[in-house]
């Protein structure tokens, strides 16, 4: 450990390091970003509106011609992503059509498996040509509980969304169907919205919640020196009250609380695009903890969005053994999450063999594990020596 008068020194050469080490095609941004991160203009509305009304005649005529009822549904589009969307672009368990040559799901209505989807995927229609109309907003979750005698699940409203999206040729949040806010925000950002409204990501203790309508962001602005993206928010709120916001920057803290929401993924990649600074993940060594870092670091298949020039700052598999960590098995689930890791072309030679070290060694550990030493430990000691050594993947 470094002492304090050397230590803002070590951090901003350890920095500059991170920095220089960003390929220039990591840090050129993402097309995709203009695409799903603009406000909803009129001319968009007006098509949208127009769009779903076509496809209400479409199931009419095809009703006036004794047809039976079915929506063709594109493949996913590129901004569309959560992670449940692999189940819907990988598999058909509602009475689709779909295989991995297709280019579209058809739902039809005679098909008993999936007449309850089609059912929901109509009332979205319905929903989102009025939320389009009123120019307003409202939660899938409100959504939810307003219909649960016909809905069966959250998921279903989830899919539905997507579905409708897919459909329309919209983002969610631009037809008025936002899902629940879930990433946290703090430091030194603020956010300025499309009406005026002025967020100061350092006001509030426990962080700020990551809008759902990610379009309604207008300005970001900041002089944080780095990024730091938390796997966990109890990882979160720990290094937020030690100060490490203030202590180690000025710097940004984020969480997705787990597996990252397309909100906070587009809001990282719009700062990663304009503020230009090192993006640091902490995760756990397990097999949930690289997959969720190589989500924000890769993207998906369903939402291309990576950001490329995120680092792999800890906790890496091949610390465990130096700092005496307390290491659990790998369970069979484990070892099966890992070795599917292993088959993803994406991966880097380094990333490839910290997995294959977990594997070997059979053990994972949480970042929490370091709290053994002392309770500010993360803060104090592997935070700023990691970042000044520059030591990342």
């Amino acid at each position: 450990m470094f002492t304090s008068g050397t230590e803002d020194e070590m951090l901003e050469r350890g920095l500059r390091t991170l920095l220089e080490g960003v390929r220039p095609e990591e840090s050129s941004g993402n097309a995709l970003l203009r695409d799903i991160g603009e406000p909803l203009t009129e001319c968009k509305r007006s098509a949208a509106l127009h769009r779903i009304e076509l496809l209400v005649l479409q199931l009419l005529r095809q009703l006036a011609d004794n047809e039976c009822p079915m929506l063709l549904i594109p493949k996913a589009s590129d901004w569309s992503a959560s992670e449940q969307d692999a189940a819907v672009a990988g598999q058909d368990s509602q009475g689709g059509d779909l295989s991995p040559a297709a280019a579209a799901t058809r739902v039809r209505f005679d098909v008993p498996a999936s007449q309850h989807k089609f059912a929901v995927i109509v009332m979205l229609l319905s929903r989102a040509h009025k939320l389009l109309s009123t120019k307003s907003q409202g939660t899938r979750r409100q959504l939810y509980y307003e219909e649960v005698a016909f809905l069966k699940s959250q998921r279903q409203v989830d899919d539905g969304a997507l579905d409708v999206s897919r459909l329309v040729g919209l983002p969610p949040w631009n037809l008025g169907l936002l899902a629940t806010a879930k990433g946290l925000v703090a430091g030194d950002l603020t956010l300025t919205t499309t009406d005026g409204e002025v967020v100061d990501c350092s006001s509030k203790p426990g962080g700020v919640l990551i809008p759902g309508d990610v379009s309604s962001i207008d300005k970001v602005q900041s002089a944080a020196r780095f990024i730091l993206v938390l796997e966990k928010d109890t990882l979160f709120q720990r290094v937020l009250r030690e100060g490490a916001a203030n202590r180690l920057g000025p710097c940004i803290l984020i969480t997705a609380k787990g597996y990252p929401d397309v909100s906070t993924r587009v809001l990282l990649a719009r700062l990663e695009a304009q503020l230009k600074v090192p993006i640091l993940a902490v995760v756990d060594a397990d097999p949930h903890g690289i997959h969720i870092m190589c989500v924000y670091r890769f993207g998906t298949k369903t939402c291309p969005l990576p950001i490329k020039s995120m680092r792999w700052l800890g906790l890496l598999p091949s610390e465990l053994v130096a700092l005496g960590v307390k290491n659990i098995p790998l369970t069979d689930k484990d070892v099966a999450l890992a070795n599917t890791l292993l088959e993803k072309k994406y991966l880097n030679d380094a990333i490839r063999a910290e997995v294959e070290v977990m594997i070997k060694h059979g053990m994972k550990a949480e970042v929490d594990a370091l709290l053994h030493f002392s309770p500010s430990f993360i803060t104090d000691v592997y935070l700023p020596n990691k970042i000044a050594a520059s030591n990342v993947l």
